[in-house]
């Protein structure tokens, strides 16, 4: 299996990891995907949610969409279209999905029209117009597309449990809120009749309906980023650190084969900063339920 991520480190743009053997591959960043634009409170080269179609990489950088070809080169971006602190993003047919986390909303961006419209959690609706945020609420940051429903990951700032919205897109409905047996969650695997998440509310334990497993040697650490396929999960830690100083220094891809932790198996991500996303790229994974093959030439 190899997984494809994204990392805080200003010097690349994707990490590619072959879990098989532990190898990795950095790709560098260009300067063209920073967002010069966006508040100071983060890096201007802030690759987070990470999605594909048939034909292209797509990247959340800060407000904007990036786009990428089959060797993880920049292509074009499309400016402005996200949030100041735009999270996961996947895609659901003609529709890139972004969770925009400062906003308490999801994005849905037409690919063909380039127009958008959203789900606002200030009104738990689908509106066209965002209302204004002075301070978000929910911090909504993980989306995953799945058949004919969106699943919203709210991790609701510690207050507490955090939630799922289950968004039915052919009614066009909120019709479900689930709750999670976790606390500011990070990540979300959606399988038939159950979830799994991680509890980064002071555990750091991966978690579902019935499980839950300690897979992080240090429960301060940063915890983003998880993938999952047949009950393997691929998690991903960062030393304890201010928001400045997430951009330096190593994080660890931690493997969880059902539901147990492969103490053994950890695999070092030298010198790439906090990974933001990460998704399997030759294996399904049900944090993504992408339907298209990664565009990839290696």
């Amino acid at each position: 299996m190899r997984l494809l991520a994204t990392p805080s480190s200003s010097k690349y743009s994707f990490v590619l990891i072959d879990v098989s053997d532990g190898s990795v591959k950095k790709t560098p960043s260009d300067p063209r995907e920073k967002d010069l634009g966006a508040s100071d409170s983060r890096p201007p080269h802030r690759p987070f949610g990470l999605t594909w179609d048939s034909d292209w990489i797509y990247v959340a950088n800060r407000r904007n969409l990036c786009v990428y070809n089959e060797r993880l080169s920049f292509v074009d971006k499309v400016e402005c279209v996200f949030d100041d602190n735009t999270h996961q993003l996947t895609v659901s047919g003609d529709y890139l999905i972004a969770a925009m986390t400062s906003m308490d909303a999801v994005c849905f961006y037409q690919k063909s029209t380039g127009k958008c419209f959203y789900f606002s959690l200030r009104v738990f609706d689908f509106v066209k117009h965002l209302p204004s945020v002075k301070k978000e609420r929910h911090h909504v940051n993980n989306v995953v597309a799945h058949r004919d429903f969106v699943y919203v990951n709210l991790h609701n700032r510690g207050i507490g449990k955090s939630q799922v919205l289950v968004l039915d897109m052919k009614s066009m409905k909120m019709t479900d809120v689930i709750s999670h047996d976790a606390v500011c969650s990070h990540g979300l695997s959606i399988e038939p009749g159950d979830y799994g998440t991680v509890d980064t509310g002071g555990t750091q334990d991966l978690v579902s309906r019935d499980n839950r497993v300690a897979f992080c040697p240090n429960p301060k650490s940063f915890c983003r980023g998880l993938a999952g396929s047949g009950g393997d999960f691929f998690a991903c830690h960062f030393r304890p650190a201010v928001r400045r100083f997430r951009g330096i220094g190593d994080s660890t891809v931690e493997i969880i084969r059902d539901w147990v932790w492969q103490s053994a198996s950890s695999i070092i991500l030298d010198g790439v900063g906090a990974i933001n996303d990460i998704r399997l790229i030759d294996a399904p994974d049900s944090c993504h339920h992408n339907p298209a093959e990664a565009p990839l030439c290696f």
